[in-house]
């Protein structure tokens, strides 16, 4: 974009026009503030009495004599209508338990969303006590962890089979139980540790894993749950969740998943077939949740194979439906745009938006504000790459009879996509929408998303973000103090997302920002997150092109009940073996990843479109892409 390379941009705001820089809870009580000099983050009064900082010129201080009158009759008022509202809500509870009852299964079972593993005793834990390296988890700590993973997590991808104790399922797939626990322990406000003491065992598990033929439903349902909570990892390029979503689609669709009846097996229960259907819906969300970074689409007929699962439906089945159905919609969307290579209309584009909003409205009774941050979600992306290929046209003469036009029309898409980022990141924020750091990763990227998407904005059309300049320093300061809370160990994916956008801000606020383009970018998609890292790294004086990922072989060891002890590998030299493990399975040593990899790619149907053992023609390093 040659508008990018641009100077430095002159401020949004004449210099003559007063600017308040303290923020309103400190002007209320005519205190010195430091906004400017912390931005984005919170001043140093907001941050240590936990109060909301925002600046606002037309704030008005609020006189506190004669108010307590006041306060004290809209507390009242407030406490009425809470007691009306709770005496309508137990009538209805009583009315509802006097008719409907809870859906069941093919089986009469019924469907509950707060069922989960059985571990209401210790023959219900695993015996003896898990290891997973030289780590013991103590059983009061694997229920501790199971139940917070429940209350949080699960409700995001309910794709299992739990009517099983803790011990089945550790006994049929060791791997699914672990994923759940190194997932759960990652924000447990007391069992955080664990998370760092198991995460090198857990990879060597996940390495072993993935490397065997995914042939059973709970390897490919803990892959699925490994993409959409993702291990941390030191930049965000060596994240092989993408890899491992293709590895558990192919298996899914070997295994038959794809299909309205799912794997068949003699005696198959309901309830199987229904972890099998939302196992290949969570396939399908993971594919479509990466489609706006790497702008590959699955083959047109994969979203129509499996579109719901088996009748009737819990309320958690709903909204895990309901997410579905819009992603579902957002890939077919993305589809049909990329097929058009004449020029797109605004209006065209805000007829095919209306198609997602109507789901909005055919799930009322479900929708919730995290629906709502994929739907709005999903039309940035839309916008966003309409705009971006906008702006990358070249100077061609029909783009100089269509100038004005066209620039006219950048403008209308930059206000669109400036209000749905806006409210994107109010959505997010805002303390009634009640997000949380336990949601799936693709929430918080689309939140880094709409952010670096107001900083870019602000800098490529001055003329029209330059009247909201105080907004998007609000905006911007509740993305990075909503990604700086979530942080728990430095280093970790918010950690870094909130030092991107602190980067970024402090130069904007400054007028120094210059927006950079990546170079040698892998895929099509969007491009505004690639281009905000490698300017961060201008910032810090760091070249964009970065060396081959080396990662040092870890040593493999056993996972069953005595992890202790290493392995003793053993090695038949006259039979010229390779070493192999006590249960008979080859040692298989990094070196040796990259072929066994493309072998096992190459014997499956990418439905993506991409073949990893022609990578190398394409500029993708194996190495950095698919090593952990």
């Amino acid at each position: 974009m040659s508008q990018l390379q641009s100077n430095p941009l002159p401020p949004l705001h004449s210099q003559s026009m007063k600017r308040h820089q303290a923020c309103t809870s400190c002007r209320q009580v005519k205190l010195r503030c430091d906004n400017a000099q912390t931005f984005p983050a919170a001043c140093t009064r907001c941050r240590k009495n936990n109060l909301q900082c925002q600046v606002d010129p037309n704030f008005r201080r609020i006189r506190t004599k004669h108010r307590l009158s006041e306060v004290t009759q809209e507390l009242t008022a407030l406490q009425k209508k809470l007691a009306e509202k709770s005496n309508e809500d137990s009538q209805q509870g009583t009315a509802a338990l006097a008719g409907d009852s809870a859906p069941q299964d093919g089986n009469g079972e019924t469907i509950l969303d707060d069922g989960f593993y059985f571990m209401s005793s210790l023959q219900d834990l695993p015996h003896p006590t898990p290891y997973l390296g030289d780590i013991e988890l103590k059983p009061d700590q694997a229920v501790a962890l199971f139940e917070h993973f429940h209350e949080h997590y699960y409700r995001h991808c309910p794709i299992l089979n739990t009517r099983r104790s803790v011990a089945a399922l550790y006994s049929r797939s060791p791997f699914l139980f672990w994923t759940i626990i190194i997932i759960s322990s990652r924000h447990h406000p007391t069992l955080g540790f664990l998370c760092d003491v198991l995460t090198e065992p857990y990879r060597s598990l996940l390495e072993k894993t993935m490397m065997a033929p995914l042939n059973a439903l709970e390897p490919i349902q803990g892959g699925v749950l490994l993409c959409v909570w993702p291990l941390n990892v030191r930049k965000q390029i060596y994240d092989p969740s993408w890899n491992y979503c293709g590895l558990v689609t192919n298996a899914a669709i070997r295994m038959g998943l794809h299909r309205s009846g799912g794997y068949r097996r003699e005696n198959i229960s309901p309830t199987e077939i229904r972890a099998q259907s939302k196992t290949w819906m969570a396939c399908c969300f993971l594919n479509y949740s990466h489609m706006w970074q790497t702008g590959v689409c699955l083959l047109p007929e994969v979203p129509n194979m499996l579109t719901t699962i088996p009748t009737p439906h819990s309320k958690m089945e709903k909204e895990f439906l309901a997410k579905n159905s819009v992603l579902r919609l957002y890939a077919k969307t993305t589809t049909v745009l990329g097929n058009l290579n004449e020029n797109v209309d605004v209006a065209f584009l805000q007829y095919l938006c209306k198609d997602l909003d109507s789901l909005r409205k055919g799930n009322k009774e479900i929708w919730n504000p995290e629906a709502d941050i994929i739907l709005l979600g999903a039309q940035l992306c839309i916008y966003t790459q309409h705009l971006e290929r906008t702006s990358r046209r070249d100077g061609s003469a029909q783009r100089k009879v269509l100038i004005s036009e066209n620039d006219s029309s950048a403008d209308i898409l930059a206000n669109i996509v400036f209000g749905i980022a806006s409210r994107l990141i109010t959505t997010f924020t805002s303390p009634e929408s009640q997000i949380r750091p336990y949601v799936p990763k693709h929430y918080f990227q689309l939140l880094l998303l709409a952010s670096t998407l107001i900083l870019k904005l602000s800098v490529v059309y001055p003329s029209v973000i330059g009247p909201m300049e105080v907004l998007v320093q609000n905006l911007i300061a509740q993305a990075y103090q909503n990604l700086d809370s979530w942080s728990v160990r430095e280093g970790d994916d918010f950690y870094r997302a909130a030092r991107l956008i602190e980067a970024l801000a402090q130069a904007q606020k400054k007028h120094q920002l210059k927006m950079k383009e990546a170079r040698n970018a892998l895929g099509s998609g969007i491009t505004v997150l690639r281009d905000a890292i490698v300017t961060h790294r201008a910032l810090r004086g760091e070249d964009e092109d970065e060396g081959m990922l080396q990662r040092q072989a870890v040593h493999v060891r056993d996972f069953g009940q005595n992890g202790r002890e290493g392995i003793t590998i053993t090695k038949d030299e006259s039979l010229g073996e390779r070493p192999r493990y006590p249960d008979g399975t080859e040692y298989v040593d990094a070196s040796s990843w990259e072929p066994r990899v493309q072998d096992a790619f190459t014997d499956w149907n990418l439905p993506w479109g991409w073949d990893p053992a022609w990578s190398q023609d394409f500029g993708i390093n194996m190495d950095a892409n698919m090593f952990l």
